[in-house]
């Protein structure tokens, strides 16, 4: 696949993220007080480049992300929550491209438990932000942004297992992957 190609298909998939989130935040039932939405299903486009086009462009993909959703939040929290609730958290989940051989090779189960690793360091990289930005402890860290993200897993996980085989054939006619 050409550089040209690999950009584009990136673009969209960021560009999907993001109107998906600000979709989402139009839905008051599902956010938080201060941030963070039950059920988002944003990772998932990022996920899928990560699996097509392996690690490095998940977590380019996941960190333009995570800025654009920063920029787009207008967050004051400063610096440290730009790094921990944005950047990082959405570059980590870019890893699973990782997984990219099981994926291209139908194993599914394999990346489902990648996801969820994924889910996991960007609930870390979250309740770091809540320790240092909220002066919060590190439990209650994870009871604020444990279940945002246990949430989101879900839905990802749920809405993989129902498009990954038309993904990875589509990727596959047309050496995507």
């Amino acid at each position: 696949m050409s550089r040209t190609k690999k950009i584009t298909l990136t673009a969209m998939m960021i560009s999907m993220a993001v109107v998906v989130n600000q979709i989402l935040e139009l839905i008051p039932l599902l956010q938080l007080t201060d941030g963070g939405t039950f059920f988002s299903f944003t990772m998932l486009p990022i996920i899928f480049v990560a699996l097509m086009l392996g690690p490095i462009w998940g977590v380019f993909a996941g960190f333009t992300y995570g800025l654009l959703s920063f920029i787009l939040a207008r967050s004051n929290y400063g610096p440290v929550s730009m790094i921990f609730d944005y950047l990082l958290a959405s570059s980590v989940v870019g890893l699973i491209g990782l997984l990219k051989k099981q994926f291209k090779s139908g194993k599914t189960l394999i990346v489902v438990a990648g996801i969820c690793v994924c889910f996991i360091l960007r609930c870390l990289s979250k309740t770091c932000s809540s320790v240092f930005v909220f002066e919060v402890s590190f439990v209650e860290g994870i009871i604020y942004n444990g279940p945002v993200d246990l949430s989101s897993a879900v839905m990802v996980i749920v809405l993989f297992l129902l498009s990954e085989k038309r993904v990875r054939s589509y990727a596959l006619k047309n050496s995507m992957i």
